[in-house]
Parts: structure tokens; sequence; C-alpha cells
């Protein structure tokens, strides 16, 4: 249990590497924890594992999840980190598609963070132009305040801006 907890913190820390350290050794089986707090360890490892660069073993926690039969909120926020495995993957499209049906999500912040990281990725695809991407993204600024989010979410759009010419708008 030691090294489950430890991976844990490790991945709120975003030490994507030594959570990962952490999260592929011997783990207890975590059965008997609460269910929400069986979805969070899910959550959490599989998002730490995708982000240090090992899909198939994110994958593992979110087929976990899946079969425990998550809750709504849960369900919405193992397609957000399906989005991101696929991704890893190679299968942009797909991951495309599960972040854009989170645009209706009850969740402020699975719906913002989907959403974002579906206009950056068609940002960089060249399937948005930066005017496109400034209109999306302006729609999300009041969706999810606070935090790292908001700050990411304003860094980008004055990057836009600025890009664009909107000298004034851009450091506003």
């Amino acid at each position: 249990e030691a090294s489950l907890f430890q991976g844990l913190v490790s991945a709120k820390e975003e030490k994507w590497d030594e959570a990962a350290q952490y999260l592929t050794g011997a783990l207890p089986d975590i059965a008997d924890y609460p269910k929400p707090v069986r979805e969070d360890i899910y959550l959490i490892a599989g998002g730490a594992l995708n982000s240090a660069g090992n899909p198939i073993a994110a994958q593992r926690f979110a087929d976990a999840l899946r079969l425990d039969q998550p809750r709504s909120d849960a369900r919405d926020r193992l397609t957000y980190l399906d989005g991101h495995i696929k991704l890893r993957a190679g299968e942009r499209d797909l991951a495309l598609a599960l972040w854009a049906s989170l645009s209706d999500s009850s969740l402020d912040d699975i719906k913002a963070r989907s959403q974002f990281d579906l206009v950056e990725e068609r940002l960089k695809g060249g399937e948005l132009k930066p005017a496109e991407a400034i209109a999306a993204l302006e729609a999300l600024r009041f969706v999810n305040r606070g935090g790292d989010f908001e700050f990411k979410l304003l860094r980008k759009l004055g990057g836009l801006y600025l890009g664009e010419n909107q000298a004034r708008k851009g450091l506003v």
C-alpha cells in the first residue's frame, strides 16, 4: 500500500516518472476500498502512467475502472482520460471524438479541460485557424475558474491574440 500511495502523491505533484515507478510495481488489491476512493485511484494512476509515456499501463487502470461500473461523474472523467490514452497511443481521431463528446458534461472542470484539449490539438493539426481557436477558448473562460487551468487557458489565449496582432487583448 505504501507504493500505491507514494505513486498517487507523486502523481498529484505531477512527478510522472516517479509516480510510474511506484504504480507499475506490486500494488495491493483495492477492491475493499470504498467506491469513490477506488475511482480516484484508477483515474489518478491511469493519468500518471499515461503522462509518463506508458499508455498500455494506463489503459489497465482505465479498464479496471470501467469494470467497476463507475458513477456518472467518474464516467466523464474516464472518457477524458481515455482521450489522453488514445492520443498517446496514436489514435488522434478517436481522442478528439472522445473529448468532443464531453462538451455537455455536467462536470465543469472536465467540460473545460476536454474542450481546451480538443481546441489545442485541432490547432496543432491545422484544423482550426487561430481566430477560430480564440473564439472557442473565449467560450471556456468562465466555465471553470481558478487554479492552474484558468492560468493555462489565459496564457494560451494571450499567445493566440498576440499571434493575431491583437496586442492589447493578448496582454489583458
